[in-house]
């Protein structure tokens, strides 16, 4: 009953959750319906940074950011295309220290699933950084969405598109 009364005092953090889980289903059904023949091997993966979105690289989606990677600090990549091709990192993921703590209590496979106690971890500690910005923003503030959006760079035309390793 704890989730069901958290969510009815945050139908944002709802449907941010029931967003997630869509579009995870979503690209777990597209990645069995065009895979034919082949087989997924090893756990979902994602985009990471370690230079403030300059570069980044792929690694194991169950990594809780920030992480150490080399002695520098990696988050999350949101990385987008637009128009011309390009990809280029327009925000940055992490969670809050308590979450990050929370989170490392958890398999993989658990952080990786639609488990709700997970799901509702990461709603409640998530933080997204616009590139450029030194603000981190909370899932409750206004501009969280505004920021996951992405963006093109001045003179490049078109709509920004998420795209993902699995691309």
């Amino acid at each position: 009953m704890h989730i069901r009364e958290y969510l009815n005092r945050r139908p944002r953090a709802a449907a941010i959750g029931i967003s997630v889980l869509f579009a995870t289903a979503i690209l777990f059904t597209v990645l069995l319906t065009i895979g034919g023949e082949r087989t997924v091997s090893g756990p979902p993966q994602l985009y990471f940074t370690d230079d403030e979105g300059r570069t980044f690289f792929v690694d194991d989606s169950s990594r809780i950011p920030p992480f150490d990677r080399g002695g520098k600090t990696a988050y999350l990549a949101g990385v987008f295309q637009c128009e011309n091709g390009q990809p280029i990192v327009c925000y940055l993921l992490r969670y809050t220290p308590e979450g990050k703590e929370k989170l490392a209590k958890f398999s993989a496979s658990a952080l990786n699933s639609s488990d709700p106690q997970v799901n509702e971890i990461k709603v409640r500690t998530i933080e997204v950084k616009a590139i450029g910005s030194n603000q981190w923003v909370p899932h409750e503030h206004e501009k969280f969405d505004v920021i996951l959006a992405g963006f093109c760079p001045p003179g490049v035309k078109g709509t920004p598109k998420q795209v993902l390793p699995s691309d």
